[in-house]
């Protein structure tokens, strides 16, 4: 997927436009976000219906950040396995499986760049702009 812009022109709909309809006085003020090209729709915008996250899969986490399945069972807080409020330095992960089946262990996009900023890992954001 591209950026904003490309599917504003075509639909007609102008970004200040949308801004202004849904109170935002600028940019930065508003709800637009477009990580690795997850474009929210017109529509989207203007119904206020929110993004739905993305999860990463724990062996794209393995590889990203160069750590074993070892360091993360240290650092983890399994949701609904674990019991208690997480630590701030623990990774919290998701169980997206059904409730008998094998868990499928999954993290939030938002999750992980906050444990990467917790551990002073860097976090690069690029953008087809």
């Amino acid at each position: 997927m591209g950026s904003v812009t490309p599917i504003l022109m075509i639909t007609g709909f102008s970004l200040a436009k949308i801004l202004a309809y849904m109170g935002a006085t600028d940019a930065a003020e508003s709800t637009v976000d477009k990580p690795y090209g997850n474009v929210a729709t017109p529509t989207e915008l203007i119904a206020g219906i929110p993004k739905r996250p993305f999860l990463w899969y724990m062996d794209q986490i393995y590889s990203m950040l160069g750590i074993n399945e070892k360091f993360v069972a240290k650092h983890a807080f399994r949701e609904g396995l674990d019991f208690g409020k997480p630590d701030t330095r623990q990774l919290r992960l998701i169980n997206i499986a059904p409730t008998f089946d094998e868990p499928e262990w999954r993290v939030d996009d938002r999750e992980l760049r906050r444990f990467c900023r917790r551990h002073r890992i860097p976090v690069y954001d690029y953008h087809n702009t």
